[in-house]
Order: C-alpha cells, then sequence, then structure tokens
C-alpha cells in the first residue's frame, strides 16, 4: 500500500470517530490541565484583586477577547492539524484576524495616547515577565493537548506541534488575565502575543519528536 493511500485511510478513520473520542479525551485533558493552570496562577501569582470592578472595563475584554479568539481558533486548528495530511490552509488565517484587531486597537491608541507615556502603553509595568508567565501558565495545557494530539496520527508533525502551542498559549493568556495589571491594546499587542508565540514555537520543535507515531 502506497503512503497516499495510507495516509487517506487514516484520515478516513479518524472522521468517523474524532467527533466523540476527540472531544471527549480533550475536554477532560483541558479540565484537568486548565484547573491546574487556574490554581498556579491563584495561588503563585494571585487574581488581581480589583477584579470585579476591572470587569466594567472595555479595555480588559479587549485583552481578554483577543486571548480568547486565539484560543477559540487554535481549538478549531488542533482538531484539523491531528488528522493525518493536514496542511498549513486556513489554518494561519484563523490565527490573524484577532491579531490584526489589537494591532488596530494599539495603532489608534498610540495615535490619542494625550499625555500618556508612549513607553508606559508599551512596557506597563510587567512587560519582562508576563510572556514567560503566559508561557508557564500554558504549560499543563500544552502536555495535555500534546498527549491527545499524539493518538490523533498527525503526519505533518511541526504544524500539529505549532497549533497545539498557540492554543495553550492563548489559553494561559486567559488564565493570565484574571492576574494582569496591565490593560494596554499596546502591551497585549506585544507581550501577550509574545507569551502565546512561545509555546508555539516549543511545539514546533518538539512535534517531531513528542507526536511521532
Amino acid at each position: 500500500m502506497e503512503t497516499d493511500q495510507l495516509i487517506h485511510l487514516l484520515a478516513a478513520d479518524i472522521d468517523e470517530s474524532l467527533p466523540v473520542s476527540f472531544y471527549r479525551r480533550m475536554t477532560i485533558g483541558l479540565a484537568f490541565a486548565g484547573t491546574l493552570s487556574f490554581v498556579l496562577m491563584a495561588w503563585q501569582m494571585e487574581i488581581r484583586p480589583d477584579l470585579l470592578q476591572t470587569l466594567l472595563m472595555p479595555l480588559f475584554w479587549l485583552k481578554f477577547g483577543f486571548a480568547a479568539a486565539l484560543a477559540l481558533a487554535g481549538f478549531y486548528a488542533i482538531r484539523w492539524a491531528a488528522r493525518p495530511g493536514a496542511r498549513a490552509g486556513w489554518v494561519v488565517l484563523g490565527f490573524v484576524a484577532p491579531v490584526i484587531v489589537i494591532w488596530i486597537c494599539s495603532a489608534w491608541t498610540l495615535e490619542r495616547h494625550g499625555t500618556q507615556p508612549v513607553s508606559e502603553l508599551i512596557y506597563g509595568d510587567t512587560w519582562e515577565v508576563c510572556p514567560i508567565l503566559i508561557t508557564v501558565l500554558a504549560a499543563p495545557i500544552f502536555f495535555a493537548v500534546m498527549r491527545v494530539m499524539k493518538e490523533m496520527a498527525p503526519t505533518q508533525l511541526s504544524l500539529a506541534g505549532f497549533v497545539a502551542g498557540l492554543f495553550s498559549g492563548a489559553a494561559g493568556a486567559c488564565i493570565y488575565c484574571l492576574h494582569c495589571p496591565e490593560l494596554s491594546p499596546v502591551f497585549v499587542g506585544i507581550w501577550y502575543l509574545l507569551g502565546i508565540l512561545i509555546p508555539g514555537a516549543i511545539g514546533a520543535l518538539v512535534g517531531k519528536r513528542v507526536l511521532a507515531w
């Protein structure tokens, strides 16, 4: 049997089982991993004390919406990238739109920053730790996602790992929002994005080894 035929048969088999097995295992894995990440954030970083007041601010929801949109795109991309024979296709586009939106908001903020120093909008008070903390919170989610993806027999291993990392980073960023004091779209468009891309880069690097079957 030729390789292309084998991939086609595997893809057909996964198409039948994926709606049940994939979502069940992913839901269980994400429930445990997400809870662990939340507990880690609440224990080591602490939920910001003014969170209830912050929830009334549009900038908070812009920040959270950016991370959540990337996480949602990543979740659907994981299902697709886990299948044999997956190619980049629309997956890249699914992650581009939220980035464009936050960068447009960043440009608008810089244009209308008034008396607030530009450096405060860019760096805030936590730029040095933000990407690192997002990566840390993404780690449990990343391990859970990679374990499920390994069972789905992907053939584009670096792509699958990259997608898993981006989803994990975005999910970790959603949790980090509950701690982070920064609200500037400029800050989010730089340092949050970096914190999401780091797990993606790690996933692309380790994908060939971890997801091999």
